[in-house]
């Protein structure tokens, strides 16, 4: 796992530990708690639902999972949210296929580029260079890399909530940190060729320029930052260029670690998790739903002065 997301599951691990109660605190007894939900969105049987119920069970039974994502999707064909959640699920599974599944997220929003990054594993794994040539070149044409954080958060927990059987503070955070270890790709398989040669021909090098716009324009924290080592590289020598990176990177990361520190509180504190669910009908990506709960905390937006830059 990657650092930066392990930061956030450790810190949405300990809110969890947090907000269940002593009884509760033995994993046999989350686990099946867990099932009990489960089994309540599947019985709720809409998309949102399936979807949601999809996601609780991914960890247990894949088989189980893609079933339950294969009717959310043929209840909500459009949906680019279900959809991605589908390639996410499918994804670490060897006998998973994702490939039409990304097919059909092209359809359905073709300005993302996530839709591209099965692809592009698949080609470097092989060493196929034609394919992977295409595979990098759709990557770099898109507007951004987005996984649909906000919208997938927004429905998940409002699904749970209507089992009534969890408090929404402890879907928010069990919701959060499956979000985060489940959906989000490891990307060092993208990020680890960005160097060398691979920066030395001009064509190569406005790839992995475009490529870096597109994850810096994506909607979780952890894109944004692999976009951004990824232009650090691709801008090392424009010195103006990259005192820019530089500078959004010490930032970002300031805001990434205080949103981590913040929020385990909503595991005990409804009104927090509250307000950070109706922020999920206005934001649209994780950043903009940290800046929002930083602000309502009264927390500074920017690191301190004199906090110095990052490496290049």
């Amino acid at each position: 796992m990657h650092p930066l997301r392990s930061l956030l599951w450790i810190s949405l691990s300990v809110a969890l530990a947090g907000c269940v109660s002593k009884s509760e605190r033995n994993l046999d007894s989350y686990r099946a708690h867990v099932t009990e939900v489960t089994a309540a969105l599947q019985a709720q049987g809409d998309a949102d639902s399936l979807a949601t119920a999809a996601l609780l069970a991914s960890s247990a039974s894949v088989d189980r999972s893609q079933e339950l994502m294969a009717r959310a999707v043929d209840l909500a064909p459009g949906r680019a949210d279900i959809a991605w959640l589908h390639i996410a699920l499918c994804q670490p599974w060897s006998h998973c296929d994702t490939a039409p599944l990304e097919v059909r997220l092209r359809a359905i929003d073709p300005a993302n580029g996530a839709s591209w990054l099965g692809a592009v594993e698949r080609a470097a794994a092989s060493g196929n260079d034609p394919e992977r040539a295409q595979a990098f070149a759709a990557l770099a044409g898109a507007e951004r890399v987005d996984f649909y954080w906000v919208p997938t958060l927004g429905f998940a927990v409002h699904a749970i909530d209507r089992t009534h059987r969890w408090p929404r503070s402890l879907a928010v955070v069990d919701v959060m940190g499956r979000l985060a270890a489940e959906t989000i790709p490891h990307y060092e398989y993208l990020a680890k060729p960005c160097k060398g040669d691979a920066l030395a021909d001009a064509g190569q090098l406005a790839a992995w320029r475009g490529i870096a716009r597109a994850l810096m324009h994506g909607d979780t924290f952890l894109s944004e930052m692999i976009g951004i080592s990824i232009a650090k590289r691709a801008w090392a020598e424009d010195p103006g260029e990259l005192e820019r990176l530089l500078k959004i990177e010490r930032t970002e990361k300031y805001r990434m670690k205080a949103w981590a520190e913040l929020s385990p509180r909503a595991a005990a504190d409804d009104e927090l998790a509250n307000a950070c669910m109706e922020g999920t009908g206005t934001l649209t990506s994780e950043q903009q739903v940290a800046t929002d709960r930083l602000t309502r905390a009264r927390l500074p937006l920017n690191p301190p002065t004199g906090t110095p830059l990052p490496s290049p």
